[in-house]
Formats: C-alpha cells, sequence, structure tokens
C-alpha cells in the first residue's frame, strides 16, 4: 500500500473513534462493570490521544484541511470528541479540587498549582493549554486551541497553546482562541473574547 493509501486508512480509522468508544461505553454498561464504564470514558480517548502522539504528534502553525493528506490535530480532535459533546462527563472532574487540573495534565496542558475551575467549562483542545498558579477561571469560560477558516490557498487550520499567567481572573463567559495570552495578574472582563494571539496585559481592564 502506498503512503497516499496508509493516510486515508488511518483517517478512516479515526472518524470512527467516538463510535468504538460508545460501543465500549455501552458494553461495559451492559456488563454491570463501573470500573470498565471509567475506563471506556476516560482512559480510552487518553490511551488514543498518546497512541497518536507517539506516530503523528500534533504541531503548531498553519494546516490545510481539505488536502490528501493526514492532519493529527483532526485525528485528536476525534478523540474527545465525546467528552466535547457530552461537557457533563468532565463537570462531575472539577467537582473534586485538583482532579480536573490533574485531567488536563495527562493531555499534555501545563497547569499551575491551585487553579480554581468553576462547573461550566469548557477546554476543547486538551493539550494546548498552559495556566499558572491561582487562575480563577469563571463560569462558561471556553478555551479552543485552534481555528478554521476558509482562505484562498484552502480550509485552513491554525492551532497554538492559550497562555493563562498566574492569579490572573478570568470571568463568566469568557472565550480564548489560538496562541492567546493573558499576562500575570491581569483581569479579564465578562463576556470578553480574546481573539487568535490576542494579549490581555496586566493593567486591569474595567468595562465601558
Amino acid at each position: 500500500m502506498d503512503g497516499a493509501g496508509r493516510v486515508t486508512l488511518l483517517s478512516w480509522l479515526f472518524a470512527f473513534f467516538p463510535a468504538l468508544q460508545l460501543a465500549a461505553i455501552a458494553a461495559s454498561l451492559a456488563a454491570g462493570s463501573l470500573g470498565w464504564t471509567l475506563l471506556a470514558v476516560y482512559g480510552l480517548p487518553l490511551a488514543a490521544f498518546h497512541a497518536l502522539r507517539l506516530v503523528a504528534p500534533v504541531r503548531e502553525g498553519v494546516g490545510y484541511l481539505d488536502r490528501a493528506e493526514f492532519v493529527p490535530w483532526w485525528a485528536a480532535h476525534q478523540t474527545q470528541a465525546l467528552l466535547n459533546a457530552v461537557p457533563q462527563l468532565e463537570a462531575l472532574l472539577r467537582l473534586v479540587p485538583g482532579v480536573y487540573s490533574a485531567w488536563l495534565r495527562l493531555w499534555g496542558s501545563r497547569v499551575g498549582a491551585g487553579v480554581y475551575w468553576t462547573p461550566a467549562v469548557e477546554v476543547l483542545d486538551r493539550d494546548r493549554l498552559e495556566l499558572g498558579d491561582r487562575v480563577i477561571v469563571g463560569a462558561k469560560a471556553v478555551f479552543c486551541g485552534h481555528v478554521i477558516k476558509p482562505g484562498k490557498r484552502g480550509l485552513m487550520l491554525y492551532v497554538k497553546t492559550i497562555s493563562i499567567g498566574e492569579r490572573a481572573f478570568l470571568s463568566a463567559s469568557t472565550r480564548f482562541g489560538p496562541g492567546a495570552v493573558v499576562e500575570p495578574g491581569a483581569t479579564v472582563p465578562l463576556n470578553t473574547d480574546v481573539n487568535p494571539n490576542g494579549r490581555v496585559p496586566a493593567e486591569e481592564i474595567h468595562v465601558g
């Protein structure tokens, strides 16, 4: 099989990962095994993600989704599809202090000590986040380490880590794009969008 054939096969396999995970969860529930169910919900996507990293790690920068080549970010996104579709699965982890931060570290993010997560937070790229110590993350904050948009050369994908400095305060309903930077001690006001590669300075920002 030539290189193009291998790429097509790998893409096809990852396209079915969410269905495979659902089947594993259904089988474990039918067997009445809590341990296997938890493993199917949390362990299986994490294992698939790290297996992918060994073969084709996600790289930051610009890429294209509509070309005849394997896109590691897309495959990694499939391993997180169920977690993104059913946010309650990770909301449970935020009920116990420290567990959600540890969960993100397992994916490859860097999360400092004493980070406070409110229940309704969304992290869509679990390996593309850096948070310093004592960051407060308000309700319904969204972190998206990628952006997709049509361009002259095709369907462009841009991937970059989001960086939040220590003791930053992220108000409710704030949204952060790839490459967004919040300096240490900064306050991000309610309903603020920090666009790709945008920066929030350390000085406190006041609405109005």
